[in-house]
């Protein structure tokens, strides 16, 4: 962005904004990304529209990350209930005397570092952390085998709800 269009939108004089830039001020370094035509449109309407148009999608984007986290906690409740509880896998039966809930409980103890796309994997070195019996190598196994990333992460941060699946 051209140096009139700083001055003018911080009040400034263009000497100003040259001594802001020498201090390497960080609100010099935003009004880079900008564009001319941006600063012209930001002066004259008192907002630019493309950036209207980010927090809009902004918007969209966490709505669908909210299906899709909800549709997660419903189709882990039905895995679990389908893995855990009705099937004849030689591996469920290996299993059947961990409380499922508290081994997960157990292992999620910081959710701020779990994500989406890494929750599968955090929860699977947890796993392989503790001390490993016969029990805890077929949780993994199970883990891995059956569980997509999301539904691990739902399971991760809804584990309450997600254990809650004797009405579905």
């Amino acid at each position: 962005m051209h140096k009139k269009y700083m001055a003018q939108i911080l009040n400034v004089t263009i000497g100003s904004v040259y001594n802001y830039e020498r201090e390497n001020r960080p609100i010099i370094k935003l009004l880079d990304y900008f564009t001319d035509d941006d600063a012209i449109e930001l002066l004259e309407t008192g907002k630019i529209s493309k950036m209207e148009n980010v927090s809009l999608s902004t918007l969209k984007l966490e709505n669908i990350e909210n299906i899709l986290i909800d549709n997660a906690i419903y189709s882990a409740k039905q895995k679990l209930k389908d893995v855990f509880e009705n099937s004849g896998l030689v591996e469920t039966l290996i299993i059947k005397g961990i409380n499922l809930k508290n081994k997960f409980k157990e292992v999620i103890l910081d959710m701020e570092n779990y994500t989406i796309e890494n929750a599968k994997t955090i929860l699977l070195e947890k796993i392989s952390g503790l001390e490993i019996t016969l029990k805890e190598r077929v949780l993994s196994k199970i883990v891995n085998k059956y569980f997509s990333n999301i539904e691990i992460y739902a399971i991760c941060k809804y584990t309450d709800e997600t254990f809650d699946y004797s009405m579905t």
